[in-house]
């Protein structure tokens, strides 16, 4: 889907999809602050068709947030709302996670505004140095919380053993070699997300 005409002529989007019969409410509430929006994308919304690979070319690259390297117009996880969050003090349970056993880590999420909210935790995992057909980023756990204005608490998100494996060029399930970034916000972690307003990441470096 291609809104990139619609963009520059709007001071908000709403992605509602299919909002069903009280859809038309649902809006409503959003529009005049009876409720604050916690959504964030579950989908990437490039500039211009013309960044995506051609219609017959079955390759991954250049699809999905995992393998698109230029920058989008929406990223996958992006989402606002009335109040403004923060993210401090990740804490990892291990910094080299083991064979089979899932990994357990901390944030600490702040709500700094004046309005209570939801936004939706997201924890990605990206290689250090990247290698080819390698998914630049990877969503390994997310979590919604609800905080009261000027709230502040510790979240614990887990990943588990098996959403660490990766499939190799052969097709076989791997356990990761080498060094990777775990960075924990509430978008994907990319330049375009903080353009738009999203909050810094908190990042800590894991090695298989």
């Amino acid at each position: 889907m291609d809104i990139s005409e619609l963009d520059p002529l709007t001071d908000a989007i709403l992605w509602i999809r299919y909002p069903g019969e009280h859809g038309g409410n649902a809006v409503a509430d959003v529009i005049f602050g009876d409720t604050n929006p916690s959504g964030h994308l579950p989908l990437t919304f490039v500039k211009t068709i013309d960044d995506l690979p051609p219609f017959d070319d079955y390759a991954m690259k250049g699809r999905t947030y995992k393998f698109l390297e230029k920058a989008p117009l929406y990223p996958f996880g992006f989402g606002r709302s009335y109040t403004e969050f923060s993210f401090n003090a990740l804490s990892l349970s291990e910094n080299k996670p083991i064979q089979d056993r899932a990994f357990t880590f901390s944030v600490e999420v702040e709500n700094s505004g004046d309005t209570a909210g939801e936004t939706v935790i997201q924890a990605y995992q990206s290689p250090v140095s990247r290698e080819d057909k390698q998914a630049i980023s990877s969503l390994k756990a997310f979590k919604r919380v609800h905080l009261g204005a000027k709230e502040k608490r510790n979240v614990e998100l887990t990943i588990q053993a098996k959403d660490l494996y990766q499939i190799n060029n052969e097709g076989q399930s791997v356990w990761p070699q080498g060094r990777y970034s775990l960075a924990v916000g509430d978008s994907l972690p990319s330049e375009r997300s903080t353009e738009l307003g999203a909050p810094a990441h908190q990042r800590q470096e894991i090695q298989f």
